[in-house]
C-alpha cells in the first residue's frame, strides 16, 4: 500500500513539474519577445548611426561590424547593402559580391536593381583577372551545411568566389546522407552545383522467433530396489526432535525502497531538464527560420543541434531512472519467509543408536 502511494505522489511530481515548467517558459518568451521589439528598433538605429559615422571616416572594417550589429537587431535588406559598399571599399571584391547578392536577395526588385547588378558583373569581372571564379551551391532540401575544401563556409543555398582550379564541395544535414562532389572552377563561367540529398535509410527490424528446442534426452531409468529382509526385524528406532523451524525476515526491503525513490526523482529532474532543453531548441529552431543572413543561420542551426542532443540525452536518462525507481519501489519484499524445516533427531534401537540432521544452517 505504501509503495503504491509513493509511485502515485512521483507520478504527480513528474507531470506538476513538467506543466510549471512550460507554463513559465511561454510566459516568459512573450515577455522576452515585447521587450526585444522595442529594445531591438533602438539598438539598431545607435549602430546604423556608428557605422555610418565610421564610413565617412574611412574606418570601413569597423563600419561593416557595426551594420552587422544593427542588422542582428533589426533586420534590413539596406543594411546588407551598406556592407557591400564597406567591402568594396576595403577592396574585398569577393565579399562585396556576396552582400550585394543578398541585398538583392532580401530586398526583391529594389529600384537601383541594374545598378547593382552591373556593380555585381564589373567585381565579377576584376575577381576572374585576379584568378577566382563564382561558384554557387544549391541543394534539396534547403538549409544545408556546405563545405569546400573541409571548411564550412555557409548554408545551401550559397554563393561564394573561390580561387580557380580543383576543389572539393561537401553537403551535410540532419538525417540525409553526406553528398560530396569534385568540382574545377574554369576561368570562362560560374559554376553551380545542385545536389538531392537521399534520407538515411531506415535500420531494418529483423522479427526472430523462438527456436526449436532440442528433443529432450529421455530419463534414466530409476535403479531397481533390492529388499532385504530378516526373519525377526528390530522395532523402529524411537525419534527425539530436538530443533523446531526458525523464521527469516527481510532486511534489504527498505534499503531497495529508498534506491527505488531516489532514482525515481532523479528521473524526474532528468525529465524536466530534458524539456527545458526542447523549449530552448525550439526557440533556436525559430530564429534559425527567421535568420536570412547565413552566418548567423548556420550559428542557430548549430545551436539548436547541441540542444537537441542535450534534450534526449536527458530524456533516455530520466525515463529510464524513473522506470527503475518504480520497479525498485514495487518489487521490494515486505514479507516473512520461513526456512525449511529444520531439525536433530536422536535414536536408539536395540542394534545402537544413530543421530539424524535436516535442514538448512
Amino acid at each position: 500500500m505504501i509503495a503504491r502511494r509513493l509511485t502515485s505522489w512521483l507520478l504527480v511530481a513528474a507531470v506538476a513539474s513538467l506543466l510549471a515548467t512550460q507554463a513559465s517558459s511561454l510566459a516568459q518568451d512573450r515577455e522576452t519577445a515585447a521587450v526585444a521589439g522595442v529594445d531591438g528598433k533602438l539598438t539598431a538605429k545607435r549602430w546604423h548611426r556608428a557605422g555610418v559615422k565610421a564610413y565617412a571616416q574611412r574606418r570601413y572594417q569597423q563600419a561593416i561590424e557595426c551594420f552587422e550589429q544593427a542588422d542582428h537587431a533589426q533586420p534590413s535588406a539596406a543594411l546588407s547593402y551598406n556592407v557591400a559598399r564597406a567591402y568594396e571599399a576595403l577592396g574585398d571584391d569577393a565579399r562585396a559580391v556576396k552582400w550585394y547578392r543578398d541585398y538583392l536577395s532580401r530586398s526583391g526588385h529594389p529600384e537601383d536593381l541594374r545598378q547593382v547588378q552591373r556593380r555585381i558583373g564589373l567585381l565579377a569581372k576584376q575577381l576572374r583577372a585576379h584568378g577566382m571564379q563564382e561558384l554557387s551551391v544549391g541543394s534539396v532540401p534547403e538549409a544545408a551545411s556546405v563545405l569546400v575544401d573541409g571548411l564550412v563556409v555557409g548554408v545551401s543555398p550559397w554563393t561564394g568566389h573561390l580561387l580557380i582550379g580543383p576543389h572539393s564541395v561537401v553537403l551535410q544535414k540532419t538525417s540525409y546522407v553526406e553528398s560530396s562532389r569534385d568540382i574545377i572552377l574554369s576561368p570562362d563561367a560560374a559554376l553551380t552545383v545542385e545536389v538531392a540529398l537521399d534520407p538515411e535509410p531506415k535500420p531494418e527490424v529483423i522479427a526472430v522467433g523462438p527456436s526449436a528446442a532440442p528433443p529432450a534426452a529421455p530419463l534414466p531409468a530409476p535403479p531397481k530396489l533390492r529388499l532385504l529382509v530378516s526373519e525377526a526385524q528390530p522395532p523402529p528406532p524411537e525419534v527425539s526432535p530436538i530443533a523446531r523451524p526458525r523464521l527469516l525476515t527481510t532486511k534489504h526491503s527498505s534499503v531497495v525502497k529508498v534506491t527505488g525513490i531516489v532514482a525515481a526523482a532523479t528521473g524526474v529532474a532528468a525529465l524536466s531538464g530534458a524539456l527545458t532543453f526542447e523549449l530552448l531548441r525550439r526557440s533556436a529552431e525559430t530564429a534559425a527560420i527567421k535568420e536570412t543572413r547565413q552566418i548567423q543561420y548556420a550559428h542557430d542551426l548549430e545551436l539548436e543541434q547541441s540542444r537537441q542532443l542535450i534534450a534526449r540525452v536527458l530524456a533516455g536518462a530520466g525515463a529510464g531512472l524513473t522506470l527503475t525507481g518504480v520497479v525498485l519501489v514495487l518489487l521490494a519484499p515486505t514479507h516473512v519467509e520461513r526456512d525449511p524445516a529444520a531439525e536433530i533427531a536422536l535414536g536408539c534401537s536395540a542394534r545402537g543408536c544413530g543421530l539424524s540432521m535436516r535442514g538448512r544452517y
